[in-house]
């Protein structure tokens, strides 16, 4: 955490920042939207966390965490493949498809699996994440106004982690 302060106060400040209102602002309207879609997504992956740990004891796992990390690398994974399509191809060939895994990944959490196929669920989970996530962030800053795209961004989080934690 020191090394990181100290390299972030050696960033360059641009060297003409946007005019913003003079209003102070929570949210920018036109994130609202793709905010609630992500907010959705937190919700299932919330509830997903929440329960992997039950999950991987009763699928029989050594270290039900290993459920979870299949989780994570799959949504680190996911992050260096969707992001660059993203930004070449538009955010709806990352949006869609990453959704499509969600829903793919939550069907199979409601059906009896072998242990080994059930391994699939949480792959299939983080790609789904790291695939809809970074596009509807990037869909909100591409709906905003240029002045306003850390708040396009913060409006989709705090959406997000209002969702993850009901």
């Amino acid at each position: 955490a020191l090394l990181a302060a100290a390299v972030s106060t050696k960033l360059a400040a641009p060297s003409a920042l946007p005019k913003t209102s003079s209003k102070f602002k929570v949210f920018t309207r036109p994130a609202l939207f793709p905010g609630v879609i992500a907010g959705a997504i937190g919700f299932a992956v919330g509830a997903f966390i929440s329960f992997s740990p039950l999950i991987g004891q009763q699928l029989g796992l050594s270290n039900p965490g290993l459920y979870l990390t299949i989780y994570a690398v799959a949504n680190l994974m996911g992050q260096f493949i969707f992001g660059p399509i993203s930004d070449r191809w538009g955010r709806r060939w990352v949006i869609a498809p990453g959704m499509l895994l969600l829903a793919a990944a939550l069907t199979m959490l409601g059906m009896p699996l072998s242990a080994r196929l059930a391994l699939v669920t949480p792959f299939l989970f983080g790609l789904g994440t790291s695939s809809a996530v970074p596009g509807i962030l990037a869909w909100a800053v591409d709906l905003s106004a240029p002045h306003e795209h850390g708040l396009a961004n913060s409006t989709v989080l705090i959406l997000w982690e209002l969702f993850v934690t009901a």
